[in-house]
């Protein structure tokens, strides 16, 4: 491979990492899309944060997301910008309820209509790789 050719690709690393990094956060999302008064909504937020001390350990920020825009909810990063504002493109408010999970990566993870049991949703993050790693370490401190 010439020195040009070494060049060009050391740039579309470099942009590709800048470009994954933007999405990154130091968060899983739990996204729920519907109107504040849903009773979906309603027991989607209180299931989840009923066990508090497992959804941060997990690092679930919950967001609630409307027609009008973003709310955070339980767990947000004190920040003046919204982590997630990159995703808007990809979620409808067409539905009336829809709860989204995204990775640490900035991907999402799972879609559903309806309300996510919490069981569930840390066996989901549980099985994750950047998850698993996170478990690792721990266990070996």
């Amino acid at each position: 491979m010439d020195s040009k050719n070494k060049l060009y690709l050391i740039i579309l690393l470099l942009i590709s990492t800048a470009m994954l990094s933007q999405n990154q956060t130091n968060r899983r999302w739990l996204i729920v899309v519907a109107e504040r008064d849903d009773p979906a909504y309603q027991k989607q937020i209180e299931s989840i944060t009923a066990d508090k001390s497992s959804a941060i350990e997990r690092r679930i920020g919950i967001m609630h997301w409307t027609s009008k825009g973003a709310t955070p909810v339980f767990n947000y990063p004190k920040t003046k910008h919204n982590p997630l504002a990159y995703l808007k493109d990809q979620i409808s408010f067409q539905k009336s309820f829809e709860v989204i999970l995204v990775g640490l990566d900035g991907t999402i993870k799972l879609r559903r209509n309806e309300p996510v049991s919490p069981k569930s949703l840390f066996k989901r993050i549980d099985s994750m790789p950047m998850r698993q790693a996170e478990m690792q370490r721990k266990n070996n401190r």
